[in-house]
Parts: structure tokens; C-alpha cells; sequence
């Protein structure tokens, strides 16, 4: 808080990963790989990046491609069953709840992806889809609460989140976006 940020210091995390105990350890990332018809995405080399820096603050890393028969991201499936970070893909909400991103990576009361599950948290989360219509301005400290606990706990490791920009004329008016899907084409007009 008292000065700007000057980038990484990969000493100093080197000296934490040492006081965390945690050096050595083994580490598994899961590259998801797209069918042949596709091309491989702009998250495809994120996997390899995290590993070359996890080794480079002293983990033993590999990186292992999830099976194309497996990569639809069904939390039920059982090849996900030992997956704990998904790092490779974002997402975007399918609502503007902090719920839908919630459920899909950390809840205990439904499959999520991550397998990861701490019932404290859970508890607050619940308290907070609780409030959401009653009293919207309680549910949004509790949802930042939620999000402290999850960063706090290491729940899961976000790499990005894409942005789409979108360029138009000056010709253009009545420039409508929808945060998930981008301009509202039927709302557009040329001159």
C-alpha cells in the first residue's frame, strides 16, 4: 500500500515457498486439448507458463493433457476426480450473480470443478444467496467476504480473464453491450 507495484519478486517468493514447507513438492497441471477441428486456444500455453514458474520457485512440475473424451468439463465425470486447478479456460457468468462463478469452481452443494470444498465458506456463500433479494447491499459484503476466504484458503489459481474490445464507427449509434456476449447488434444503427 505504500508504493506502486514493481512486479514480480521471485526471490521473496522463493523465501515463502521455503517457510511454507512446501518445496519439492510434486505438482500436476492439466492442459485440456481441443478436438483436431479446432484450433488450440489462447489459453494453451498458460499450463506451461505456470509450470516453468512453479519450478522456478523450487516444485516438481508436469503438465498432463486432460483426454479429449474427457474435456466437456462435466464435474461428475470421474477423470476429474483428482483434478484440483482448473487453469486453463475462463468463463464468463451466465448471470450477474458472484453465485454463478461461486457454484462452477468452489461450492460443496453442488459438483464443481475444482473438487474443492470448505463448508466455513460454504456457509457464508449460502448466508449471502440468502440476501441477494432481500438486502442486495449485505449480500455483496458477504460475496467479498467469500472471495477474501476463497484467496486466503488458495482454492484455485485464476491465470487471466480474457477481454473482448470491441471497435465501432462513429458512424454507430445506440452502442449496447451485454458483459457476457458483447454488442447488442439489434440495437445498433449506421448513418
Amino acid at each position: 500500500p505504500d508504493q506502486p507495484y514493481r512486479g514480480p519478486d521471485l526471490e521473496q517468493a522463493r523465501r515463502l515457498v521455503a517457510q511454507s514447507g512446501t518445496q519439492g513438492a510434486s505438482i500436476t497441471i492439466h492442459r485440456r486439448v481441443e478436438p483436431a477441428e479446432h484450433d488450440q486456444n489462447i489459453w494453451w500455453p498458460f499450463p506451461d507458463y505456470v509450470a516453468r514458474v512453479l519450478r522456478d520457485l523450487g516444485y516438481q512440475v508436469s503438465v498432463e493433457e486432460i483426454p479429449l473424451d474427457h474435456r466437456l468439463y462435466n464435474a461428475k465425470d470421474p477423470a476429474y476426480e483428482e483434478y484440483q486447478l482448473f487453469t486453463q479456460y475462463g468463463w464468463v457468468a451466465d448471470y450477474n450473480q458472484p453465485s454463478t462463478f461461486y457454484d462452477h469452481v468452489a461450492s460443496c452443494r453442488r459438483p464443481n470443478l475444482t473438487r474443492y470444498c470448505n463448508e466455513t465458506i460454504d456457509a457464508v456463500a449460502q448466508q449471502a444467496v440468502n440476501l441477494q433479494t432481500s438486502d442486495p447491499g449485505a449480500a455483496v459484503a458477504l460475496w467479498s467476504n467469500v472471495d477474501r476466504m476463497l484467496v486466503d484458503d488458495g482454492a484455485f489459481v485464476t491465470l487471466g480473464n480474457r477481454v473482448d474490445i470491441e471497435l465501432v464507427s462513429t458512424r454507430v449509434g445506440n452502442y449496447q453491450a451485454r458483459a457476457s456476449y458483447g454488442a447488442v447488434l439489434s440495437q445498433l444503427w449506421v448513418q
